[in-house]
């Protein structure tokens, strides 16, 4: 994943921002307007997509899970931190953007539904590709239900912005230089906050490679990445002893305080990990590679 975002994702992308530029210069209206509403359409219907899902998360799903993951594999990173979510969360909404551009480049005017058709279709493709089989999808008829419920909330405003295509282009076009730096301090905000959180900063430095760290309901860190054929540790720094429980193999051991416990991996594919608790707990992963060979 890091080498086809480096040589061949990246380079696109420029090459598109570079098409706008020339288009934008060159007086091919119909062309920029198409690549600049397709992708403030798709920024929008991925911000509509995550919050359409985000009532799952509150109630402990994991919806956002696999975001972590793409971080972790573009960075080529043993362990999550703050910056592999954002990089995850950068080709999360690049992804959500490049599908907005594609839609306007081919549906100028076109009635909104046809957003949310686009939408479902690519939902689809991720339903019937390896994604599915890897992210545990398979199956899961609740978890494929609320993916295509937020794929309407990517095709509404999508949609929306490309029919009233004119009307769009107009406003975007009076939006006067304050709303321009007001929305850029804005996004940077966004970015920079889960870099500069003092908290987060604490957490990545209490992380370690091959290390789940027990701190209260939850592990430290969200993910680690491990080959087949190897093991992490659980650590325990509490003062009393806790139960961790290995989701697929239905494994589960109590550790005691200030010690570690093994768990082998042999297999590769994406493991859930958990502390068991009364209290709501919040689940790690293990990425146990080679992921293309999970079956």
């Amino acid at each position: 994943m890091q080498s086809v975002t480096l040589l061949l994702a990246l380079p696109c992308c420029f090459a598109i921002f570079a098409l706008w530029v020339w288009a934008l210069r060159s007086g091919k209206e119909l062309l920029a307007s198409a690549i600049g509403l397709g992708a403030v359409g798709g920024l929008l219907g991925t911000i509509g997509y995550d919050v359409a899902r985000f009532p799952f998360a509150l109630a402990g799903q994991r919806i956002y899970a696999p975001i972590s993951a793409y971080g972790m594999w573009l960075a080529n990173a043993n362990l999550s931190s703050r910056f592999t979510d954002i990089l995850g969360w950068s080709y999360h909404f690049g992804n959500g953007i490049t599908f907005g551009i594609m839609y306007a480049l081919f549906m100028r005017g076109r009635h909104w539904f046809f957003a949310i058709v686009w939408a479902f279709t690519l939902e689809t493709i991720a339903l019937v590709s390896p994604f599915a089989r890897i992210f545990y999808l398979s199956g899961n008829y609740s978890a494929i239900g609320i993916a295509y419920l937020g794929h309407i909330g990517y095709g509404l405003p999508l949609g929306w912005l490309i029919y009233q295509w004119n009307e769009t282009r107009l406003q975007l076009a009076e939006m006067t230089s304050a709303h321009r730096w007001v929305v850029l301090i804005f996004g940077c905000a966004v970015v920079a906050w889960p870099l500069l959180s003092p908290g987060n900063v604490r957490r990545d430095a209490r992380a370690t490679s091959g290390v789940f760290r027990v701190e209260s309901y939850s592990l430290n860190p969200d993910w680690l990445r491990i080959n087949a054929n190897s093991e992490i540790q659980v650590y325990n720094p509490g003062p009393e002893t806790v139960s961790v429980r290995l989701k697929q193999c239905n494994v589960s051991k109590q550790i005691v305080a200030s010690e570690k416990s093994a768990f082998s991996f042999r297999q590769p594919g994406i493991y859930q990990i958990f502390v068991e608790t009364s209290q709501r707990s919040q689940s790690s992963f293990v990425i146990v590679e080679p992921i293309e060979k999970f079956r």
